[in-house]
């Protein structure tokens, strides 16, 4: 590779060097029509299990365990090596508060695991667990929670088996017998469970 391309090899991890006993890791290549550049991201990497890291100021191809590789990352920033301003923002306008389903009706039966009746799941809770409501606000939430118990009785005088409600509202829910209450984190586990049926 070095009389080709003038890069060389240059660290290599033990763990992708070597194998479990101490002795050296070997492949035999039988086809390498491919450019060394291709060939290190796709052959090598895949059979040394390894990250390939080209130091394009040394013309280095470092080889680092996959497992490992960016578990201790060595940098200090600071007003003197590039750090000049440090700001540390989140935005929340992009978090989903309410999911509609749509697909097949027969298996897609939102309104049937919903204690509401509606045909989408909502999750607030981020909004209530870090107080970026009113208080207002959560306190009608904490409400809707309380009506959300009441719910769960009518749906077991229609016959309903399971309901899936927030986590944040399982510990409030209290006589449930006869009908399963799911607890769910968030609205992807939700329609996972849904889902399945």
């Amino acid at each position: 590779m070095y009389k080709t391309t003038g890069w060389s090899l240059g660290y290599v991890d033990d763990t992708v060097r070597y194998d479990e006993t101490g002795r050296p890791r070997v492949r035999v290549q039988e086809n390498t029509d491919t450019s060394f550049y291709q060939f290190i991201k796709e052959t090598i990497q895949e059979q040394f299990c390894c990250i390939a890291d080209f130091d394009i100021k040394n013309k280095k191809v470092n080889l680092y365990d996959e497992d490992s590789f960016g578990d201790e990352i060595k940098i200090i920033l600071n007003k003197d090596n590039y750090l000049k301003n440090l700001e540390n923002t989140s935005n929340t306008t992009s978090l989903v508060t309410q999911l509609t389903l749509q697909g097949n009706e027969d298996k897609c039966i939102v309104e049937d695991a919903n204690p509401n009746g509606t045909n989408y799941i909502e999750d607030y809770s981020y909004f209530v667990e870090t107080e970026e409501m009113s208080e207002e606000l959560i306190n009608a939430l904490n409400l809707y929670n309380k009506l959300t118990e009441k719910r769960i009785a009518e749906c077991k005088k229609l016959g309903f088996k399971k309901i899936v409600i927030p986590k944040n509202n399982y510990a409030s829910v209290k006589d449930t017998k006869g009908i399963e209450i799911i607890p769910v984190d968030n609205l992807r586990q939700a329609i996972n469970l849904i889902l399945r049926g």
